[in-house]
């Protein structure tokens, strides 16, 4: 399924992407932001908040619906602004040049950035991480691991090297939504498998969620599962490469060489 909620594409090429096309992805992105806007809700409910690769706002609008006020989105130029709710303030932006010198200081009480910095080239994680960082406390961020299919993938990296670059910026990952929504016939997969919830230490948020019992993410290793559905994808692939990469992922040694040849 080619997924294009926040697709990057080059200012100087048409999208081949129209309204039809966003029409049934969007309602899909819809759906599993409202399951996790609720979800957020049950220990913060953001006033404002910033998406990083906004798409056509799906994930604006629920949090929107959830009660947040000030909505600002941020996507490339080739997107139209046709936002799905009017309160959502669109500005067209260099995704690839985003950095925390080029913010200036302006805050939210969420900032988010789901899946879109594999479309981005690798040399612009540092600036993502940097931007997301400089404009809120608590963020939600998620990206496709390796070998996880889609259109521009072009910097695909295990969420513990993200959240390694979140640590070095003093955020911690918290496990806030995966042991809640793993399985869930609302939310695709990617969703599950890819989004964490990143708080900075010491802010008053770490304290609630300690309380009602949402771990901590120490190990960051353990954020690299693949989901179920993704395994099944390539198990339907004629074995090959990508195959032997993804099971290398996941099986133990002497299995792999058993039964992918």
């Amino acid at each position: 399924m080619v997924r294009v909620e926040g697709l990057i594409m080059p200012n100087t090429q048409p999208s081949p992407y129209d309204d039809s096309f966003y029409a049934a992805q969007v309602e899909e992105s819809l759906v599993a932001a409202r399951v996790y806007a609720k979800r957020l809700a049950e220990v913060l409910k953001p006033a404002s908040i910033l998406d990083v690769g906004c798409g056509r706002g799906a994930w604006l609008k629920a949090f929107g619906e959830a009660g947040a006020q000030k909505l600002v989105g941020l996507d490339g130029a080739w997107n139209d602004g046709a936002m799905i709710d009017s309160a959502i303030e669109f500005r067209p932006s260099d995704l690839e040049k985003l950095s925390r010198e080029t913010w200036h200081g302006e805050r939210f009480d969420l900032s988010m950035s789901l899946e879109v910095a594999e479309h981005l080239p690798p040399e612009t994680s540092a600036g993502l991480v940097n931007l997301l960082c400089a404009a809120a406390d608590v963020l939600i961020f998620g990206a496709a691991i390796p070998h996880q299919s889609g259109t521009q993938h072009v910097n695909l990296r295990p969420q513990s090297d993200w959240a390694r670059d979140f640590a070095a910026q003093e955020y911690s990952a918290w496990d806030l939504f995966r042991p809640a929504l793993w399985g869930s016939a609302e939310v695709p997969y990617w969703y599950q498998q890819n989004t964490f919830l990143y708080v900075r230490k010491h802010n008053a948020l770490e304290a609630k969620l300690a309380a009602r019992g949402v771990p901590r993410i120490d190990r960051l290793e353990t954020m690299d599962m693949v989901h179920p559905d993704l395994l099944a994808a390539h198990a339907q692939m004629p074995a090959g490469p990508s195959a032997r990469r993804l099971a290398k992922m996941v099986l133990p040694t002497g299995l792999v060489s058993r039964l992918v040849k």
